[in-house]
């Protein structure tokens, strides 16, 4: 990968633009998984964590579309 041409640090920031897309979707599926008491029985998560987890994936899931907004910019040249 190192003998590759082209810009490699583009690369890698882009891919981890990638993967703080992809991260938001992924905790939103491991939060309604852990949400099923019919999966979890007794260690399903509580009223008040439950909902401090979706605040975390929110937060997290308005952060990755602020960054993709600023790359898209970028990509337009408006930023």
């Amino acid at each position: 990968m190192a003998l590759a041409p082209g810009n490699l640090i583009a690369l890698l920031i882009n891919t981890q633009v990638l993967n703080g897309i992809v991260t938001p979707i992924i905790l939103g599926f491991i939060l309604v998984l852990a949400n099923r008491p019919s999966l979890l029985g007794d260690a399903v998560n509580g009223c008040m964590f439950r909902k401090l987890a979706a605040a975390c994936v929110f937060a997290v899931g308005l952060l990755a579309a602020f960054v993709m907004v600023q790359l898209v910019l970028g990509w337009l040249g408006v930023a």
